[in-house]
């Protein structure tokens, strides 16, 4: 037998790859799920949704409506996804809206209960998902979405709090697709399946919030130009913009009703026909009333006289050096030394860092104040002229004695000076011989009279005549001439001024003399409140201002348009001269519907007027605006008013 030979074998075309490594397992956090958004038709929730499990679909419905509200949700790459949304929808415009509104919101079956919340689930995922331009664009292009929406809105009433939600989201819905299926096909937007709805739920809802939610929808469609002939004189929606408008402290409605009011009153023909309505002159004074609620003021003033006004007082005041009276004199005289010293030193100095006293003229002065003094009254004999500048220190401590260099060298007591005070020219001085008596330093009325009395001592009998100031009371004797001196004497208290009397004189000009010797001839002086206070704008008005100014500017445009008829022949030299018309006998016909609604208009703003006075806006452009309905206004007759 021949021997066994074993088969070689090539094994190195064909050797295995080594295995890839394996790296550790992904940790998957407790409760996650991935969210099944794979663009295939066996989708995980999609085919939750249509299985109709109440629990599946409990799961789906609830995942989508947090994922709807994602730019990555499109409803295109997961095919027949909207076709199982709206079949809920779907089902409660035919029967589902009917059923709930027959039971109590919150009593109702436990299966209807679970069916509408599926309903809203179901529609809230396609509102969230319209936002997305995409899934908007997709949604106007689908044939069973644009019927289902007509649908909806005529068959589902807001007479009923279970319908409220549904109908909010297919609003929404519709706003969000409304301008894409005009471009595509407008087979479904027509008077009868979306406007009219919508008008009729803004008109007669008393939900706030769907009528706020069917004005914008309105505003956003009629605001599309093709959709402008759908538009109706009369419309709903339009008396219901005017009813809400006095409601000027709700400012998402206010703003819906205005909103629509522009988009309506943009078309030419709907602001014509409103220049009809009755309603026309109340609808511009609350369009007015909103601007004036609306602007903030502040207030400047502008000086008329930009110069400076001088005032002087009314009375003329010197100054003049303090002096002791008689009793003070007496009186401190029978105080010993050093305490004379001190008294008299208060008296007569006060205190002044810049100021400063000759040794000389103080000495002199103390001197002369209790050495001149008759001898029985020298009580306490003189302190020596060291003593008494030593005796400044105690009464003012800031004070001291000091040789200032010079030539000759001054030596002066720093820091006091003499007491001054404010004498009136007025009150207390001497008029006697007409005035010429220089004696006026009197400190009281009894000083004054007693310095008269004397005057009239120095009189004799044959010459017993007054002589203050140019009084020409004339006596026989002295007896009778005294008690009428009397009355010459001033008051010891000033007499009370009236409130409005000022304590100053305002004179013409700053270089105007004063006191004036004939004070009647002076010229009358500036204004006392030479300011003028206005308001401005200090900010800029909100956006509900603008609109409303929006919709004034149009209604103005409408109401004095230019409505001058063209010339005729032969009148003002028009034409040919001689050429006679054949229908020169032809009635001229009455104004037309346009004259007569613009005189309407005329008239609703001529009443406005007043209040657009008060308007202030702080932008020029739309400023002149108000000064041109002003300007045009104010040309209208009287008669009109």
């Amino acid at each position: 037998m021949g021997t066994y030979q074993k088969p070689v074998v090539f094994t190195g075309h064909y050797a295995a790859m080594p295995p890839a490594p394996q790296g550790p397992p992904r940790q998957i956090p407790d409760d996650y799920e991935k969210w099944y958004t794979e663009p295939i038709p066996n989708n995980r929730m999609l085919l939750s949704i249509r299985s109709g499990i109440p629990k599946e679909v409990n799961w789906a419905l609830e995942r989508m409506c947090r994922l709807s509200h994602n730019d990555q949700f499109v409803l295109r790459n997961i095919l027949g996804l909207t076709d199982a949304l709206i079949e809920w929808p779907e089902w409660y415009v035919e029967k589902g809206a009917e059923e709930c509104s027959q039971s109590n919101l919150f009593s109702m079956s436990k299966t209807l209960a679970t069916q509408r919340r599926h309903v809203l689930e179901a529609i809230f995922i396609l509102r969230n998902a319209s936002l997305n331009d995409v899934n908007a664009q997709f949604l106007a292009t689908d044939r069973r979405t644009l019927h289902f929406l007509s649908k909806a809105l005529k068959n589902v009433k807001a007479d009923s709090d279970a319908n409220t939600e549904f109908l909010l989201h297919v609003m929404d819905l519709l706003h969000s697709v409304v301008t894409y299926f005009q471009q595509a096909s407008n087979e479904y937007l027509s008077t009868e399946t979306l406007i009219r709805p919508l008008e009729e739920l803004a008109e007669s809802s008393n939900d706030r919030t769907i009528i706020i939610t069917a004005l914008r929808t309105l505003t956003h469609i009629i605001s599309l130009p093709p959709n402008a002939l759908r538009l109706t004189p009369n419309s709903p929606a339009l008396v219901a913009s005017v009813r809400y408008l006095p409601l000027l402290s709700d400012a998402p409605l206010i703003t819906s009703c205005l909103d629509y009011m522009y988009a309506h009153f943009s078309h030419p023909p709907m602001v014509k026909a409103f220049l009809h309505n009755p309603s026309m002159s109340g609808t511009l004074k609350l369009l007015v009333s909103l601007l004036l609620r609306e602007q903030q003021d502040g207030f400047t003033s502008v000086s008329l006289i930009p110069e400076s006004i001088k005032s002087a007082p009314a009375v003329a005041i010197t100054r003049r050096l303090v002096e002791l009276s008689e009793e003070d004199l007496n009186r401190i005289s029978m105080i010993p030394e050093p305490e004379r010293s001190y008294e008299w030193m208060k008296a007569l100095f006060a205190a002044s860092d810049a100021e400063e006293v000759t040794q000389v003229d103080f000495w002199t002065l103390y001197r002369e104040t209790f050495g001149m003094r008759p001898d029985e009254q020298q009580l306490h004999p003189l302190l020596s002229a060291g003593d008494v500048i030593k005796n400044v220190s105690h009464v003012f401590p800031t004070a001291q004695a000091m040789v200032l260099p010079g030539t000759p060298p001054r030596f002066v007591i720093k820091g006091i000076t003499r007491k001054m005070v404010d004498v009136t020219e007025e009150r207390f001085r001497c008029y006697w011989t007409r005035s010429t008596c220089q004696s006026y330093h009197f400190q009281s009325p009894k000083e004054l009279w007693a310095h008269v009395v004397e005057h009239i001592n120095n009189l004799s009998e044959e010459n017993a005549a007054c002589q203050w100031a140019s009084c020409q009371f004339s006596s026989t004797n002295l007896a009778t001439l005294i008690p009428h001196s009397s009355t010459h004497i001033p008051s010891p208290h000033p007499p009370v001024k009236p409130s409005s009397q000022l304590e100053n004189v305002t004179l013409p000009t700053t270089s105007f003399p004063h006191p004036s010797p004939n004070p009647t001839t002076r010229p009358p002086p500036p204004p006392p409140n030479p300011e003028v206070v206005y308001p401005f704008a200090s900010a800029d008005p909100p956006s509900t201002s603008l609109t409303t100014l929006l919709i004034i500017r149009v209604l103005f445009r409408a109401s004095f348009a230019a409505t001058d008829s063209a010339p005729r022949a032969d009148e003002d030299h028009f034409g040919f001269p001689g050429i006679v018309e054949e229908d020169s006998d032809e009635e001229i016909p009455d104004e037309d519907e346009d004259t007569k609604g613009q005189r309407t208009g005329r008239k609703a703003f001529t009443g406005v007027r007043k209040l657009l006075e008060d308007v202030r806006v702080k932008d020029t452009a739309l400023m002149a605006w108000i000064g041109e309905i002003l300007d045009v206004s104010i040309e209208e007759k009287p008669a009109n008013v």
